[in-house]
């Protein structure tokens, strides 16, 4: 579905479980499941890269809805 009420700010608030983070390394390093939704540009394109991958739990699950390449 499509929310077009939904922004960062009320993103944020659907849930205290919900946090913030500018430490993409900590994302990779401390998560179970992490979901991508990114367009392809300069400053995502090499978001989820080797050295990330290798940050990660060995039982990480990584689905990525990005589009492009």
């Amino acid at each position: 579905d499509y929310d077009i009420h939904l922004n960062m700010a009320n993103a944020f608030a659907l849930s205290p479980l919900v946090h913030k983070t500018e430490d993409m390394d900590k994302v990779f390093n401390q998560s179970d499941i992490i979901t991508v939704h990114v367009p392809l540009n300069q400053d995502t394109k090499h978001l989820v890269n080797a050295k990330r991958l290798g940050l990660s739990k060995p039982d990480m699950l990584l689905l990525n809805f990005s589009r492009e390449e």
